[in-house]
């Protein structure tokens, strides 16, 4: 691990970090999530080797997100004075 850098962000840029960040979780950890995560390439041929069960469970996860995904975008929305 390296040592710890200082950055300046705008408070815009502080709320949106803020609202990405999950229980536990450090802003570092939702930069490299965001940003420096695993690229595609990682990952192609993996889906051949998982279970039913596995990729069940991936779906699964997958839809959840998407769910919560749609509530926090339609609370935003509404939030907005939108539809």
């Amino acid at each position: 691990m390296s040592a710890p850098k200082t950055i300046a962000v705008t408070e815009a840029a502080y709320r949106a970090l803020e609202q990405l960040k999950r229980p536990g979780e450090s802003f570092s950890d939702v930069i490299v999530r965001r940003l420096g995560g695993h690229r595609y390439r990682e990952f192609v041929g993996c889906w051949g080797t998982l279970s039913a069960g596995q990729l069940a469970r991936i779906r699964q996860e997958v839809d959840a997100g998407r769910r919560a995904s749609e509530r926090k975008s339609a609370k935003r929305i509404e939030r907005l004075g939108g539809p």
